[in-house]
């Protein structure tokens, strides 16, 4: 297609180009989409052993979007996910394991009934019998009341 006038030809060259590159990109993305789906292991060792080799750019990257990264994980901590994860941390920390025996629900707190195994309980009656894991006499007051209203919710479900 020729133009006699060469403004008219710069001007639907530059159209085509435009939607041309949109295309491009598109099939650039779906196609980096399926490689990097197919080939997960091999990336993985290829950042690695590159970023072995430049730890400066991780640093530089860390240094540079460090108020992002911490945005983002403010974030996920207030999801039911994050806050469930954020537990079993806490949990871990104090070198108890985190094996729920029931579903946790709005108002509650994780108890340890032993140095593994969690119980949610309502947040009132965990905070109204002061209790160290480490101390066996106040364990047992607290899961004392603790299989009481056990008892009694699986009586009274609806109270």
């Amino acid at each position: 297609m020729s133009y006699k006038d060469p403004e008219k030809q710069k001007e639907y060259l530059k159209k085509y180009r435009e939607q041309d590159k949109e295309k491009t990109k598109e099939k650039n993305r779906e196609y980096q989409k399926r490689y990097r789906s197919k080939h997960k292991e091999k990336i993985k060792l290829r950042e690695r052993k590159y970023y072995i080799q430049h730890p400066e750019i991780k640093k530089e990257y860390r240094d540079t979007h460090k108020e992002e990264r911490k945005e983002k994980r403010r974030k996920y901590s207030k999801t039911e996910k994050g806050k469930i994860l954020n537990q079993k941390h806490r949990h871990k920390r104090r070198q108890l394991g985190f094996i729920p025996l029931n579903e946790p629900f709005d108002g509650c707190h994780a108890h340890h009934i032993n140095t593994t195994e969690v119980v949610y309980i309502p947040k009132e009656l965990h905070q109204s019998y002061p209790h160290n894991h480490k101390k066996i006499e106040t364990m047992v007051v607290i899961n004392a009341a603790i299989v009481k209203w056990l008892r009694r919710d699986s009586i009274h479900p609806t109270t």
